[in-house]
Order: C-alpha cells, then sequence, then structure tokens
C-alpha cells in the first residue's frame, strides 16, 4: 500500500463556499471525490483521462473539470467509479496538479 502524504484526511477544493471537489493523495496516486446528484445516472458522465488533460462533466453540459495537468500520468491505470454519492476519479501518476 502507498504511503500517505500528511495529514491523512482528505482536502477539500473550495469555491464561492461550495465545495467543488475533495482528494487525496499518496506517493503514486491522488485520488478525486465529486459529490454526484442523485438523480445522475452514471451512463450520463463523461471523463476523459489522457496523460497530460482531464475532463469530467455530464454529457450534453459544459464539462465540470477541463484541466491540462502539470505532470503526465498513467492513463492505462486511471479511472472513475461511482462509490455510493461520490464520484471516484483515481489518477495514476506523481503529483498531479489541475492546471487553468
Amino acid at each position: 500500500m502507498a504511503e500517505k502524504l500528511a495529514p491523512e484526511k482528505r482536502h477539500s477544493f473550495v469555491h464561492n463556499g461550495n465545495t467543488v471537489f475533495e482528494w487525496d493523495q499518496t506517493l503514486d496516486e491522488v485520488n478525486m471525490y465529486i459529490k454526484r446528484p442523485m438523480e445522475v445516472r452514471p451512463q450520463q458522465f463523461h471523463c476523459v483521462i489522457r496523460s497530460n488533460h482531464l475532463t469530467f462533466g455530464i454529457k450534453g453540459s459544459p464539462p465540470f473539470l477541463d484541466h491540462d495537468l502539470a505532470h503526465p500520468v498513467k492513463t492505462d491505470c486511471s479511472f472513475w467509479t461511482i462509490e455510493g454519492r461520490s464520484v471516484h476519479l483515481p489518477v495514476d501518476g506523481k503529483w498531479v496538479v489541475l492546471v487553468n
């Protein structure tokens, strides 16, 4: 199991008082968590993880996330899943940073 970076809790990205997404990180992986509306079915999500770009949103709407990555990630080990009320995006790569 990869060693977690301190502190061992999820971090929040907050914009205008609303949590946009949460994340935690190990030395080899970043896990992003997005609270999903219950009325949105998994088939409605659109996710593209490229070595240097991440796009995530609901089909037919502007992407929720559409960012270049500061460092390349391993696309064959990166994916997304639904976990209860959250969309979980584990991205395999060191020091994943979203760039505007």
